[in-house]
């Protein structure tokens, strides 16, 4: 659906919880999908500078394998030439616990940055 309305980005928000210590930043990219690496970067960074947390995976990305968790929705978008999934804390770990409201501002004062 997201690709007919031609977006130039599309963002797909991630809650995680898994074993109440891992805890971090990162985003997810299709293997080899350097488009999107590039702004999914530029979130990780912008994202742990403002809340003080930390990146996991090679500067905040993580690449998917097309058979990954994950992966069937981004290439479901692929043609869109930036596609990032983003799993911004764990649940499980209350310290990383940011409000909607401030998570939702956030996201929109970066998106207009870009």
């Amino acid at each position: 659906q997201a690709v007919l309305w031609e977006p130039d980005l599309t963002i797909e928000l991630h809650l995680n919880s898994f074993n109440k210590l891992a805890h971090g930043c990162e985003v997810l990219c299709l293997k080899g999908d350097t488009n999107s690496a590039e702004i999914g970067r530029s979130f990780a960074k912008a994202f742990t500078e403002r809340f003080d947390r930390t990146l996991r995976g090679e500067k905040g990305i993580k690449w998917l394998n097309s058979g990954d968790r994950g992966a069937a929705s981004l290439k479901a978008v692929s043609s869109i030439k930036y596609s990032i999934l983003i799993e911004q804390f764990f649940l499980d770990c209350k310290a990383e616990w940011i409000e909607p409201e401030v998570d939702a501002e956030f996201l929109k004062d970066w998106i207009n940055s870009l």
